[in-house]
């Protein structure tokens, strides 16, 4: 089976509030990204920063959610990986929690797919979630790298082209919620 690691690390500076609670769907923004996943994998791991609090009170009832807080989410999001890394076993996605409009069969292509680090793409942009198979795990472990981009171009990875513009659109700045909204 396949775990996920759910990006919430973040400050949310350009929101101006923890934007992991907007409403989206008549759920909070990050449950409408946690539950997209919950057909394909068996494991969600939350990693929180700055909102911990907020957040682990919004999953601690659901038994297929770990939380965990990444207490350098100060250092950027590739410090917050390597903290849901650590809790993994199996294959995981890799997926910023303010992407709640992918669609399921966008999670069943990238699956289906067969190299170590696979990238949905929308247009010839390449976007989320990012799988990455398990015997990779003590290598980012160990990285040195920047962020997950530098990992990632370190191999023969592939990009999965798919018909989902929810792979590219991540939520930042109030602006970019009220389109989302709108869609």
């Amino acid at each position: 089976m396949v775990e996920a690691i759910v990006l919430a690390g973040g400050e949310s500076s350009r929101m101006r509030k923890n934007k992991m609670l907007l409403p989206m769907n008549g759920r909070p923004l990050i449950m409408s990204t946690i539950q997209s996943l919950y057909p394909f994998v068996n494991k969600v791991i939350v990693v929180t920063g700055k909102y911990h609090d907020d957040i682990i009170d919004l999953v601690k009832d659901d038994k297929k959610i770990t939380c965990v807080r990444n207490h350098n989410y100060a250092l950027g999001m590739f410090e917050s990986i390597k903290v849901g890394v650590q809790l993994t076993k199996e294959d995981f996605f890799i997926i910023p929690g303010d992407l709640p409009k992918i669609k399921p069969s966008t999670y069943k292509r990238v699956l289906e797919s067969d190299s170590l680090v696979r990238v949905a793409a929308y247009n010839g942009k390449k976007g989320h979630p990012i799988f990455i198979d398990k015997s990779l795990k003590s290598e980012l472990l160990s990285s040195n790298l920047p962020h997950l981009k530098a990992f990632r171009d370190q191999y023969e990875y592939s990009v999965i082209d798919v018909n989902d513009s929810g792979v590219l659109e991540d939520i930042d700045t109030a602006d970019d919620y009220q389109t989302l909204l709108k869609r």
